[in-house]
């Protein structure tokens, strides 16, 4: 089974970058609530409304609204009451406040220039989240470790796949051409992100009225879901995926240069001379004896091309022809800078029109 999904990613991959070169930007604009919530949510924001809606109201994670209990069962009571969604405050037949946990709703809206460009990213976007449905553990805890307990995952995998992106893209992985924009309130053309919401409201004041803090609403876009959805994959692809202690509730992730997160490095092989060795499309790779997950297919073609080239290496437009990949220099420069012995295994030019090698030695 953790070959299926790993198989089934690489393939959206490959299709991503193929719609990517025939259609038009893609925008998604993700829009969170909390719930309940007494006010409504305001129109997408003025920046993503400049291009054409292509399809509005996927709903991705959600919480419930929870009611707190004490440690004996009884009932919390909370600092000030919660309004219901009609407005009126929800408390114990004495006046108290009942306790509440405030959950929240996610909804994407999809703009684009191309008509043709949503059709193309859901068929793939299904199939790829379709893919992290039921992953490994390690995986699903990378994936959602910054969601509050007590989330539930969307049932569509679109849906689903969008959550996986921007909250990829939230955690701003170094190198990783994932972004996505910072979380917002907004008021009618105006928006403020979150974390300078009191200073706005307090330098502000006339403007202050139209933003709670927190915001009962915010929200966030990527710009291309195309280019987001490749460097994703490209993210997922390198996540150990060994077993883990089911009782263990925290969300751990194993260094990827560390050798005890690879049991298997113990049957890799040792060849100072050979710091990179390939064992195929989706099997897993050696580098300086350490056992990798498997490349994706342009990661693998691009690697496959250096190696072949040995010490006399590939300028830049050999490398793109010989791979096949015109992001050939960036595949290189994200698996690098994602992993610390691919960072030693690949030469880098260093200066204009070098060569790109797989080293013939550890450094």
């Amino acid at each position: 089974m953790d070959e299926l999904w790993r198989q089934g990613l690489q393939r959206a991959q490959g299709r991503f970058d193929e719609s990517r070169k025939s259609v038009g930007q893609l925008a998604a604009c993700v829009k969170q609530s909390v719930v309940p919530v007494s006010s409504d949510v305001p129109a997408d924001p003025t920046r993503i409304r400049s291009l054409p809606e292509r399809a509005l109201g996927y709903r991705g994670a959600s919480m419930d609204l929870h009611q707190v209990f004490n440690a004996d069962g009884s009932p919390a009571i909370g600092e000030r009451a919660i309004l219901d969604v009609n407005g009126n405050p929800m408390v114990f037949p004495n006046g108290d406040p009942i306790a509440f946990r405030l959950g929240f709703t996610r909804v994407y809206n999809f703009y684009g220039v191309d008509p043709i460009g949503f059709h193309a990213f859901k068929g793939i976007a299904r199939d790829a989240g379709i893919c992290i449905t039921k992953p490994p553990q390690l995986l699903f805890e990378f994936l959602w470790k910054d969601l509050p307990d007590g989330s539930n995952l969307a049932r569509d995998p679109v849906s689903l796949w969008m959550d996986a992106i921007f909250e990829l893209a939230w955690r701003e992985i170094p190198g990783v051409p994932l972004v996505a924009s910072e979380k917002s309130a907004w008021s009618e053309n105006v928006s403020v992100a979150i974390r300078a919401l009191s200073k706005f409201r307090h330098l502000i004041p006339e403007q202050a009225s139209g933003f709670k803090d927190p915001p009962d609403h915010w929200y966030s876009i990527i710009d291309d879901v195309f280019t987001a959805s490749i460097a994703a994959i490209d993210v997922l692809l390198t996540v150990p995926t060994a077993s883990v202690d089911p009782s263990s509730s925290r969300s751990v992730v194993p260094s990827m240069s560390a050798h005890d997160a690879h049991p298997d490095s113990a049957n890799a092989p040792n060849n100072n001379d050979t710091p990179v060795v390939l064992n195929g499309q989706g099997e897993a790779v050696f580098v300086f004896g350490i056992t990798k997950p498997p490349l994706t297919h342009p990661q693998y073609n691009v690697v496959q091309a250096l190696l072949e080239a040995g010490d006399a290496g590939l300028g830049k437009d050999r490398l793109v022809q010989v791979s096949g990949h015109s992001d050939a220099r960036g595949i290189l420069n994200r698996l690098a800078k994602l992993d610390g012995d691919w960072a030693r295994a690949i030469q880098m030019p260093g200066k204009p029109n070098g060569r790109y090698r797989i080293r013939t030695a550890p450094r």
